[in-house]
């Protein structure tokens, strides 16, 4: 099966809300692959949500929970600059870059996208 025909889905979160992001999007995350509703999941974190992630140290051992089920993250690099967390990410093994292009490719795409 080639990754056309994947069910794939994207969430952003970027709520400053932490416990909409446990349980809704880090939560759905994890449940999505481990129930098989998809068979790929990115998260993305954009906006406050970059500071809020660098700041707790739950959130932080909820990312690695989703990493190690096998969700794909990704932190917005000018969000990380911004906030001054970017080696943080980095230095994690986070995939940190610039997500407008990316954005914009999963927006024109077939996949959804689920905003928090």
């Amino acid at each position: 099966m080639n990754e056309s025909d994947q069910k794939k889905l994207a969430i952003i979160w970027l709520s400053v809300d932490k416990q909409a992001a446990i349980d809704m999007a880090l939560l759905y995350a994890r449940d999505s692959l481990l129930n098989g509703w998809w068979q790929q999941v990115e998260l993305i974190l954009w906006g406050p949500s970059v500071q809020m992630a660098a700041e707790s140290e739950a959130l932080q051992q909820e990312l690695e929970l989703l990493r190690n089920v096998g969700v794909e993250i990704k932190v917005c690099l000018a969000c990380a600059v911004r906030y001054g967390v970017s080696r943080q990410f980095s230095d994690r093994g986070y995939e940190v870059r610039g997500m407008g292009e990316h954005l914009t490719e999963l927006l024109a795409g077939s996949h959804p996208v689920l905003v928090i």
